[in-house]
């Protein structure tokens, strides 16, 4: 197996993490505006010029490249998408033709210049006699990748395959992975739910449970759904938490829950309460505020990552294993060379006794590689990647659960939490009340800040 490429788009990503347990070189595909646009005009150079050939009896080959329309997304970007049909499903044939055609070059009519001469005169130059090696060599270890993931980047919205949905702009599986890779960014958006929980006053239309479930979505995602709940009379009187890690627009309005099993539950525009932090490039999804701080918490995790692999697997420091003693035998070097070998994991900091007869007091040599103290600045990397990891969710350090570096503190830390109060969750208050511009007047909710 050479190659093994995965849709990442939607629910692929899962199939992509499973995949690059045992195949590590699996591919991510993400379907961007770019990406289609890439393969649409390679593959229209690569057919126009005549450059591919399949048998005329393969019709659902051509059938495939006729279901791909060319359309626009609402803020004009042009994007290609394939209808379903029973015959070709989304275009499948005619998207893999176009990933085999990928690296095709388009200026296939340049002629490079000619070096048959200096080949030729390389091929035919004698050469010299094999002189064997003097100097036997290995290595004790070989580095390896400690932290292998893809960054959620920011694509742009645009129709999904089928047409029938918006895809979020920023991978909603990874940033709730991101959750996970960092102490300070796990626990700040719960903090910042805490927060808004503290002063929530719960109604009959509203638990402070529903509220907590949407204020966290909205602290990760930059969204938060609820489902509205009505009587006969088209009053709403409860408030339901829908999980927008699932939740996704629908091109002609209205909202679909994924379900698992490729199962999707539908609400129209009306059944749902949408609070979403806007965004500058679109209006359909909100996107959360530290995406600016998504590589220092990245770079924080691997620094991490690199100090545990750097202790578990026992190389502390390379260097050079050196002897030039005449009397060391063949066998007496491979016997050196397996217990060195040996030592790599549990058990690294065995000591060797090596006894040379007559043999000098520099026949061992240990020459360090770089510096045998192995200065990573560790500890200097992760106290600023942790600052830009608290820069980006705007969080005063007093409150995050970092430790000051001068004897003076932080300063008076309920004064902190007033101003924090203020200016953070008030605002993110004030865009949560929106849920109640339908509810029934005994069903609405409140803060006691406001009451």
């Amino acid at each position: 197996m050479q190659h093994i490429g995965i849709d990442i788009t939607g629910v692929g990503y899962g199939v992509f993490d499973l995949v690059r347990d045992f195949f590590p070189r699996a591919t991510p595909i993400h379907y961007s505006l770019e990406t289609k646009n890439t393969l649409v005009l390679k593959a229209q150079d690569t057919i126009q010029a005549r450059r591919i050939e399949w048998d005329a009896s393969w019709n659902d080959i051509a059938a495939a490249f006729l279901t791909i329309k060319r359309g626009a997304t609402t803020s004009g970007q042009i994007t290609y998408s394939a209808s379903r049909t029973d015959a070709t499903g989304h275009a499948d044939i005619a998207w893999a033709v176009m990933h085999a055609l990928a690296h095709e070059p388009l200026n296939v009519h340049k002629k490079r210049r000619s070096r048959w001469s200096t080949l030729e005169a390389t091929m035919n130059a004698p050469k010299p006699p094999a002189i064997p090696p003097k100097v036997k060599t290995y290595s004790f270890g070989a580095p390896e990748s400690v932290l292998t993931g893809n960054l959620g980047e920011y694509m742009g919205v645009f129709a999904s395959d089928d047409g029938q949905l918006y895809t979020p702009p920023v991978s909603r599986t990874g940033l709730a992975k991101l959750l996970r890779a960092n102490a300070h960014h796990g626990t700040i958006p719960r903090f910042k739910r805490n927060l808004l929980l503290r002063d929530f006053i719960p109604s009959a239309g509203c638990s402070a449970q529903t509220m907590g479930r949407a204020a966290l979505d909205f602290m990760v995602f930059g969204e938060g759904y609820f489902q509205r709940k009505t009587n006969v009379l088209g009053q709403v009187l409860e408030l339901e938490h829908l999980p927008a890690l699932n939740m996704r627009r629908k091109v002609g309005g209205g909202f679909v829950l994924l379900l698992p099993g490729g199962k999707h539950l539908h609400f129209d525009e009306d059944q749902v309460e949408h609070v979403m932090d806007y965004d500058v490039e679109q209006n359909i999804y909100g996107v959360p505020d530290y995406l600016g701080g998504m590589h220092a918490l990245l770079l924080n995790e691997s620094a991490t990552l690199f100090r545990r692999r750097y202790y578990n697997n026992g190389a502390h420091a390379g260097f050079i294993f050196y002897t030039n003693d005449p009397n060391l035998s063949e066998a007496d070097e491979e016997r050196m060379q397996a217990q060195i070998g040996a030592s790599k994991g549990v058990g690294n900091f065995r000591s060797l006794f090596v006894n040379i007869p007559g043999g000098g007091d520099k026949a061992i040599q240990i020459i360090p590689v770089g510096d045998i103290a192995t200065k990573d600045e560790f500890e200097r990397i992760k106290n600023i990647t942790r600052n830009d990891v608290i820069a980006a969710w705007r969080m005063n350090p007093a409150l995050a659960g970092c430790m000051p570096e001068n004897a003076a503190g932080f300063g008076d830390v309920e004064k902190i939490d007033r101003v924090y109060m203020n200016n953070e969750i008030r605002p993110i208050f004030q865009l949560f009340m929106q849920v109640n511009r339908l509810m029934r007047c005994d069903r609405k909710v409140n803060w006691s800040v406001f009451s």
